[in-house]
């Protein structure tokens, strides 16, 4: 089975769950985890062997770091995709796990196509490269925004993941507000509402709302300003880079 591996990496050491709306995908998941992994169920089963798909059907959704009364049990454990969202954790759909390869390639071709076209910034594997295309060469940027031509190959670009770096930009009025806060704070987001918050460290993004369970507030009295940050953002903006 063909699979994303920064995903995998994610569900493995990161609070996140897995949504599996189907039967079908979760046979798909366990055999995945069996064949990839040395994860088991807390039993000690290993994770084709038991099904609790019909406990929570077309809501249900796994995890690599289940609770279990007041010990922290690393392995598989199972619950519904609602309950996973009210613990801050973030949902991922098994569908974006397993993805047909023709479409892949074609949908990065495409992507890398058009960034030779407006020559934005880009991720590659996460947020571990920065690239942009200058003159139809490959450039990465470096931490204080120095360009120098890239080595990577076409073949790495093509296998590994790509998103566009959120454009955001802020005017001298905002940068100067954003100075102004208490320096723990460093994430600025827009809820779905048009409502803003501020927190300190990067939150999730929820149904109707970006969530943090503690260490935020909400900065309305000024959300009218800073239009580059909106709901449709993938990810909270570390405002600090930017000031």
């Amino acid at each position: 089975m063909k699979y994303d591996k920064e995903i995998l990496n994610k569900f493995l050491t990161e609070k996140v769950a897995i949504a599996l709306p189907t039967q079908e995908e979760w046979n798909e998941f366990m055999e995945l985890l069996e064949s990839e992994t040395d994860l088991v169920w807390e039993s000690g089963n290993t994770p084709t062997e038991l099904n609790y798909w019909e406990d929570y059907k077309e809501e249900t959704a796994i995890t690599n770091n289940f609770k279990h009364s007041d010990l922290d049990y690393r392995g598989l454990g199972y619950g519904d995709v609602s309950t996973y969202k009210s613990f801050v954790y973030e949902i991922i759909e098994f569908k974006e796990l397993v993805k047909d390869d023709e479409i892949n390639l074609a949908d990065k071709l495409k992507f890398l196509a058009d960034r030779m076209k407006d020559e934005k910034e880009f991720y590659i594997c996460g947020e571990f490269d920065i690239c942009r295309f200058r003159n139809f060469k490959l450039m990465e940027v470096e931490q204080d925004g120095t360009e120098i031509y890239s080595s990577l190959s076409l073949n790495y670009l093509l296998s590994s993941p790509l998103r566009l770096k959120p454009q955001w930009t802020f005017t001298e009025d905002e940068k100067v507000i954003l100075r102004n806060l208490p320096e723990e704070y460093k994430w600025i987001a827009r809820d779905k509402d048009g409502g803003l918050g501020i927190y300190d460290e990067r939150p999730l993004k929820a149904d109707y709302m970006w969530v943090l369970s503690v260490g935020s507030y909400m900065f309305n009295s000024y959300r009218n300003l800073f239009q580059s940050i909106q709901w449709s953002d993938e990810e909270s903006c570390e405002f600090r880079k930017y000031l």
